[in-house]
């Protein structure tokens, strides 16, 4: 029991030795990208909806004011959408497809060296829908980016990060009628970034 602790408590000095340092007045650039998965929050529907899987790239600048606070804007483009399936006899599935470029605006916190947690808001365009044909699906949205990260003294950071959308991707009651069988519907997008980015430090 004696090594495992003294093990651990190397483990320990070692990870945090290993995490960044902040400085206050600090600007660094920060391209990142990674894995990305959405989906649609709807209403009793949930069943009608898988997670659409794709990518992210996006770049943030962030100036830490101080040493444990920072902000940063950054812009991020991600794959979005769903896959639908109708479960009512019907036998109808859908990739619908809602690519957006997010620009999130955020406040980081760093709890403990390089140990980060963020959230702010974040407007959003659509650039690719599937329903874009008939102007079906909303072309912007305004979301809740909440994200945490690991920033390493060699400047690679590690994140998780979620972005909730709070308006309907689809107004169009007539489609929420062809989709869910219900023109009252709404659905809301989520999406979810596990990315790999490195901070360069410009002054």
């Amino acid at each position: 029991m004696k090594k495992i602790i003294i093990a651990l408590m190397c483990l320990i000095i070692a990870f945090g030795s290993a995490m960044a340092q902040n400085e206050a007045k600090q600007f660094t650039i920060k391209p990142y990208a990674g894995f990305s998965g959405s989906i649609f929050n709807v209403d009793h529907y949930s069943d009608y909806f898988d997670p659409r899987y794709g990518f992210h790239v996006g770049v943030e600048g962030e100036y830490q004011f101080a040493p444990r606070w920072s902000v940063a804007v950054g812009a991020v483009y991600s794959m979005g959408g769903a896959k639908y399936y109708d479960y009512s006899g019907l036998n109808r599935s859908e990739q619908l497809k809602n690519d957006r470029l997010f620009v999130p605006v955020v406040a980081r916190w760093y709890a403990w060296r390089g140990l980060s947690i963020n959230a702010g808001i974040a407007p959003a365009f659509v650039v690719n829908a599937t329903s874009f044909q008939s102007n079906r699906a909303r072309k912007f949205d305004l979301c809740v980016p909440l994200g945490i990260s690991y920033e390493f003294n060699n400047h690679l950071v590690v994140g998780i990060e979620g972005f909730m959308g709070l308006l309907n991707v689809y107004p169009n009651k007539e489609y929420n009628e062809y989709l869910m069988h219900s023109n009252n519907t709404k659905m809301y997008q989520y999406n979810g970034f596990i990315s790999l980015g490195y901070k360069f430090r410009i002054r």
